[in-house]
């Protein structure tokens, strides 16, 4: 696999002190060292060793020099001080600081270089992480680069350990129905790896949790997948709705804003079609518990420079709260944003929030705000408003009959 050994780099841990390779990696470059023709990483070093390996040259390390100087970097060490018990509760395990924070770095990295398998890169990557169970080292070199990556920066007691269960594996149905060989023990199974097939998944009750604990290795649009295949298991009745409700409490700290949006379109349909009267309160309740910690991470105002991808979160937190928990707090919050926005303040309201904090208005609507929403869809020239406004009142008022 690997070239002659002086151009095979070989780049070590170190934590936080990561950011200090990507100057030695610039200095090399820039004094017209032969670049790699091999790259080997651990820790932080695999991390670094990807971006290099997909960009061997001193454009990688300017795309590590962005990873290192974002956000993601400097909270990659942050943690809410619950973090510890949260965690071990949470996935069986210790860890003070949440996987969700190296995720972060990577998929930064990852959406700079638009590499995401080993197979994609430029030259070859090793990999080197540590196989708790067995005390032995293990070695990635092939298939996505997100679950090694993660592997190989797990630290005990401070990031959460990943379970790695093998390879990908294709398998073609020949028959109505198909028994597969695992080739050994496994921890967990994904039936439809990376969402590509068009079907639906079921899962049995012992390994659907398993799957829910290994959240975290999945990417988003399998998160996705599998919260929708669930959802169309439970309204076909061939699955419990108590799993389904337990997947989404186990999505409470996801940051993908197409996965939240998944979650709160299922919870929307079962808030406003299918619990009864008499439990809506529990719904309530279990909503607002979910979406709590995000809420007040994101508030309802960005911040200077903040990504699309945190104002797509806090419009998809912001409607569970405001629209499927009926939070009183986060409807008078949208409320008054909508008395701003219809007054024309400048500045009133993230355009991405517009559908929430109008629809939060219409339901605590009387009269005079029916009459004031009626006239806003009559005069509103832009369809896309009209038609925001043309939904709010088809809300339900608690107002009397007009006449």
């Amino acid at each position: 696999m690997f070239g002659p050994a002086r151009r095979t780099w070989v780049l070590g841990g170190g934590g936080a002190r990561g950011a200090a390779q990507v100057g030695v990696l610039q200095a090399l470059f820039e004094a017209n060292i032969e670049a790699p023709s091999a790259v080997v990483g651990t820790s932080v070093g695999a991390l670094n060793g990807a971006s290099i390996a997909a960009y061997p040259s001193l454009a990688g390390t300017m795309m590590l020099r962005e990873v290192w100087m974002s956000r993601p970097a400097l909270t990659v060490f942050q943690a809410h001080p619950l973090g510890l018990l949260v965690s071990g509760i949470r996935r069986d395990q210790l860890s003070a600081f949440p996987q969700q924070n190296v995720r972060r770095l990577i998929d930064r990295a990852q959406a700079l270089t638009g590499v995401t398998t080993f197979e994609q890169l430029r030259v070859p990557l090793a990999v080197v992480a540590t196989d708790l169970s067995a005390g032995k080292p293990v070695v990635f070199r092939s298939g996505l680069l997100t679950p090694a990556l993660l592997a190989s920066t797990a630290i005990p007691g401070l990031f959460p350990s990943v379970r790695i269960d093998g390879r990908e594996r294709r398998v073609l149905l020949r028959s109505a129905e198909e028994t597969v060989d695992p080739g050994g023990s496994f921890g967990w199974v994904l039936g439809n790896a990376g969402a590509s097939g068009f079907y639906r998944t079921a899962y049995d009750d012992e390994l659907l949790r398993r799957l829910i604990r290994a959240l975290p290795e999945l990417r988003p649009e399998e998160r996705m997948a599998l919260v929708s295949d669930q959802w169309a298991l439970v309204r076909a009745n061939a699955a419990k709705l108590e799993g389904f409700v337990d997947l989404l409490a186990a999505l409470e700290t996801e940051e993908d804003h197409s996965v939240l949006d998944e979650v709160v379109g299922r919870l929307s349909y079962l808030e406003h079609r299918v619990v009864s009267e008499a439990s809506r309160g529990a719904l309530h309740s279990f909503v607002g518990r979910l979406f709590q910690r995000a809420a007040a991470d994101l508030g309802w105002d960005p911040r200077a420079g903040e990504s699309d991808e945190r104002r797509l979160r806090r419009s998809a937190v912001q409607r569970a709260l405001a629209l499927v928990a009926r939070d009183p707090a986060a409807v008078a919050d949208a409320t008054a944003r909508y008395q701003r926005h219809v007054a024309r303040h400048p500045h009133a309201v993230d355009p991405n929030l517009l559908d929430v904090v109008v629809a939060a208005a219409a339901r605590t609507a009387d009269e005079k705000r029916f009459d004031e929403l009626r006239e806003l869809a009559r005069t509103e020239l832009d369809p896309a408003a009209k038609r925001r406004y043309l939904h709010a009142l088809a809300m339900q008022f608690p107002i009397a009959p007009l006449a």
